[in-house]
């Protein structure tokens, strides 16, 4: 028993709770004093992006580190984090007070027991009632549906903020985009590099009094599927081209079908104009594939070289 104890003592004391904040003084110091009853032996860090509050302050007066990560936008502070903090375990989670630690312990717990990459905590099963703007609610089923069915896995809460992540992971991960696409860049890279991702439910709480979300239903929501398409693009070209590729061809068919039918009949062209389209269209179609093609090869030799690298790093 002791030396299960000490074992797990030294696992915790590798966890690092990263907060990225942003005008949350009402709530941040609260939480930090609640992320050390949960884990006392853990790093708690705020990443303060430029508030124009007390939330740093604050964050001290309950025990955090700050950081003071000035780029705005919540993706450029999770690179920061990535980029400063050196952790086997990563704790990510909104500054808000929405998210309670104990709910992040159950899935710590999770996380240890099934070596997982990746833990998101599900919100959407145990909400505390009006707790979700409904727009927001139904724009994170619409995302969630979209992307399980482009990327073929099954992810019921991908905006949710309350994340784990391991070391492995945050070292193979490079983010590309800077604001509220960042819970959605990180679930796709953890699918493509066949990372083990596991869903827990957990309590979602109400917001404080005086406290708003950041997340700008329509704008946000636009640039979050936005990404979902980007990320489709960059990570399975041979498929996204590929259809733009049947779509020029079903046209093509379509445009020269009374060209064929002229020629068949009369042995002459009747409807030029069709068949030029038609032409130019299976012309499209071809150069389409031949673009899926080779950034397929290319998409597949740079995976190869990534987890070659990955291998050599282990050793």
């Amino acid at each position: 028993m002791k030396i299960g104890f000490f074992l797990l003592n030294k696992i915790m004391k590798k966890i690092a709770i990263c907060i990225p904040c942003y005008n949350e003084e009402m709530s941040i110091k609260d939480l930090v004093i609640k992320c050390f009853v949960a884990f006392p032996e853990s790093r708690v860090i705020v990443f303060d992006n430029s508030s124009k509050d007390k939330t740093a302050q604050e964050a001290i007066a309950g025990g955090a580190e700050i950081v003071f990560s000035p780029k705005k936008g919540k993706g450029n502070v999770v690179k920061h984090i990535f980029q400063t903090i050196k952790a086997d375990c990563y704790i990510i989670l909104d500054g808000d007070g929405t998210y309670d630690p104990l709910e992040m312990k159950k899935m710590y717990q999770a996380f240890l027991n099934n070596d997982a990459d990746m833990v998101i905590g599900n919100r959407l099963s145990t909400t505390t009632p009006n707790a979700f703007p409904q727009f927001h609610l139904l724009g994170n089923k619409l995302i969630s549906t979209i992307l399980s069915r482009v990327y073929g896995a099954q992810i019921s809460d991908v905006l949710s903020g309350a994340r784990i992540l391991s070391r492995d992971f945050v070292k193979s991960v490079y983010l590309r985009y800077g604001h509220f696409e960042v819970e959605t860049e990180l679930t796709i890279q953890a699918i493509l590099k066949h990372m083990n991702i596991i869903e827990i439910p957990i309590e979602y709480g109400k917001r404080m009094p005086g406290s708003f979300s950041k997340l700008r239903t329509w704008s946000d929501g636009f640039f979050i599927l936005k990404s979902i398409l980007d990320l489709f693009k960059d990570n399975r070209p041979f498929l996204f081209y590929g259809c733009i590729s049947v779509f020029f061809l079903i046209s093509s068919l379509t445009a020269g079908f009374l060209p064929i039918r002229d020629y068949v009949e009369y042995n002459y062209v009747y409807h030029v104009p069709l068949a030029i389209l038609a032409a130019s269209l299976a012309v499209l179609s071809l150069i389409s594939f031949s673009i899926g093609t080779t950034l397929a090869t290319l998409y597949h030799y740079h995976i190869e070289v990534f987890e070659r690298e990955a291998m050599k790093s282990d050793e």
